[in-house]
């Protein structure tokens, strides 16, 4: 296993950061390529100056990346720029990262005979979709920028998996939330009601709250990316990564409120965003029978470990 080298971009991100440290307890070499947009170097602290730990800044859609994969058996990739009303308003930037910078990722990993390229897209790629839970068999219908370019992305995985035999798996997270997850418009609001609370700021609850949502603590989304490096029948699949658990956002409320010591707390309501999906709850059939995934953190324990009490 040490002489194996694993590849993660967005290596300094949320998800990543805790994806590089599962690697290095498992004694792979790896690589983490951010380009510190939107990743912080304070999430990598931990392991600056470990061997087996290379910093690469760099954008995927950087031509040199072939360069960096020489070597690697496996590559995660995780960069991406993230957001609904953020595409909205510059889609052809998502565009370029999320799908371009995919696309250059693949040509690289091809080009160096990369055995396995694990992909995170997201449940965005459901749009609007009428049932309460989404499957993997229903039709996407991605309604924003950022969707269409994760779906663009899937395809793009699929066709390489087809036609050039890389082994490609496509993980679709829906709400992910844990420790390192900064507060910002298109953060998980679970962190965002947090650090609200802790500033003595009203909650702001677009819509009417009965929005329903999968959270997936960091911890399961880790063994979903971990198993998918092992599983010989995730190759080729997009497979969706969830807990299977709804939960509407005035409940999460109400939860995040009463944890942090609070009977009550003052919310503002606000109209609906543009773009924002009514119902996202992950159907998780195909993660359990193909990578053996079992979501293992309830709700209420992954707010606690996130607040960090």
């Amino acid at each position: 296993m040490e002489s194996e080298k694993v590849v993660v971009t967005g290596g300094a991100g949320f998800i990543g950061s805790h994806l590089i440290e599962a690697l290095l307890d498992r004694g792979f070499r790896t690589v983490a390529i951010d380009n510190f947009s939107e990743g912080r170097m304070s999430n990598l602290d931990n392991w600056v100056g470990n061997r087996q730990l290379t910093i690469v800044r760099m954008d995927v859609r950087d031509p040199r990346i072939a360069r960096v994969l020489r070597g690697a058996t496996t590559v995660y990739h995780l960069a991406a720029l993230v957001g609904v009303q953020g595409s909205l308003s510059d889609p052809r930037k998502v565009n370029d990262v999320n799908v371009d910078g995919t696309l250059n990722l693949l040509m690289a990993s091809e080009q160096n005979r990369v055995d396995r390229f694990i992909y995170a897209s997201s449940a965005a790629v459901y749009g609007f979709n009428k049932s309460v839970v989404q499957r993997e068999s229903m039709p996407p219908s991605p309604a924003t920028p950022y969707a269409i370019s994760k779906m663009a992305a899937e395809t793009y995985c699929k066709m390489f998996h087809e036609v050039h035999c890389l082994n490609t798996v496509s993980l679709r997270f829906f709400n992910v939330y844990g420790p390192r997850q900064r507060a910002s418009p298109y953060s998980s609001v679970i962190a965002s009601f947090v650090s609200r609370i802790l500033a003595r700021k009203p909650l702001i609850i677009f819509g009417n709250g009965r929005q329903i949502r999968d959270f997936v603590f960091v911890s399961d989304v880790l063994q979903a990316l971990l198993l998918s490096l092992e599983s010989e029948q995730a190759i080729g699949k997009t497979i969706n990564i969830g807990t299977g658990k709804p939960t509407s956002i005035n409940e999460l409320a109400r939860s995040i409120i009463h944890l942090l010591g609070h009977k009550r707390f003052p919310v503002s309501r606000k109209p609906a965003r543009e773009g924002d999906i009514r119902h996202s709850c992950a159907d998780i059939t195909v993660a359990k029978k193909s990578l053996g995934y079992r979501p293992k953190v309830e709700l209420k324990d992954g707010i606690r470990q996130t607040i960090g009490f």
